[in-house]
């Protein structure tokens, strides 16, 4: 059995290196493949993560109009505190506005030297809400409130990224599609090159007296060792763009913490290994059944 086992992955390296020309272009074709798979996948789960860490700011934050007198204020908080899953409401007043700019700006607060005889930081309340659940309805019976000046909210920002993630995800979903079928179609061509190269080899083989299964397990575990170079390639390749191009990406923007390749590296390698495999054995059987005559 183990002699089996060697003589057909023996036989599967030979038809590759006989055919290398087209089994490296099988191998670069699926690992681009691959790899267009694995990014469209690590964008969607760092935008699914950003989604998740604007969600947890639940802060609203309401800046009140100049004309609003004390009681006026004191009116909006209570209509505040009365809005669904408000947890909290923080009354910001223009002093203390101007305070907490400077404690941000630090050694550079001299640029709002002369700001407290005309302060024009207007009157606020912090809103801290317990969940998202009606995030909308709370915002918009903010702006329906008298003396509101703006809402500083993010209502929009999660629908946005959903949507790019969305999109990402359908357009590497595609591609990955597209190029499994190009990838399919050189791997079935590649194992029919090798088929017509043995073609008077795997005669003698049949006149012999050689079972089926066995003519054909050598052009099996070619279409095998296609998805698995393919596989491994890819999730090296992979590692090295996520590190060098993606992660410096999100990086840069500075809103978006990018995750540790570590965290999904190893289901994602699998997942290309399996995929390369599985693509490669497919296209061996399609081959073998069609040009294949034993």
């Amino acid at each position: 059995m183990i002699e089996k086992i060697r003589y057909f992955v023996r036989e599967g390296f030979k038809n590759i290196w006989v055919n290398r020309i087209m089994s490296i272009a099988s191998i670069c074709i699926l690992t681009i493949c691959l790899l267009l798979l694995g990014t469209s996948v690590l964008i969607s789960i760092n935008v699914h993560n950003l989604m998740n860490s604007v969600e947890q700011q639940n802060q609203i934050g309401v800046f009140l109009k100049d004309d609003a007198d004390q009681a006026a204020i004191d009116q909006i908080g209570q209509d505040l505190r009365k809005l669904p899953d408000v947890a909290k409401v923080e009354f910001v007043s223009k002093a203390q506005a101007l305070e907490n700019e400077k404690k941000q700006l630090g050694k550079d607060q001299d640029l709002l030297s002369g700001v407290d005889k005309d302060n024009f930081f207007p009157n606020s309340y912090k809103v801290t809400l317990s969940n998202m659940q009606h995030y909308n309805l709370v915002v918009q019976k903010i702006h329906a409130l008298p003396h509101i000046e703006s809402v500083n909210e993010h209502s929009g920002v999660a629908e946005k990224l959903n949507s790019i993630s969305s999109t990402v995800g359908w357009v590497g979903f595609w591609l990955f599609v597209l190029l499994a079928a190009v990838s399919l179609f050189i791997i079935v061509y590649t194992i029919k090159l090798a088929v017509y190269v043995r073609r008077r080899e795997v005669n003698i083989m049949k006149f012999v007296g050689a079972t089926d299964w066995f003519i054909r397990w050598p052009f099996f575990v070619e279409g095998l060792l296609i998805g698995l170079l393919s596989g491994v390639i890819g999730s090296i390749l992979q590692w090295y763009l996520y590190g060098g191009l993606i992660k410096r990406l999100f990086s840069s923007l500075r809103i978006i913490h990018p995750i540790a390749y570590s965290s999904v590296g190893v289901l994602l390698s699998l997942g290309f290994i399996l995929s390369g495999i599985l693509l490669g054995v497919v296209g061996s059987l399609i081959s073998v059944h069609r040009y294949l005559r034993v």
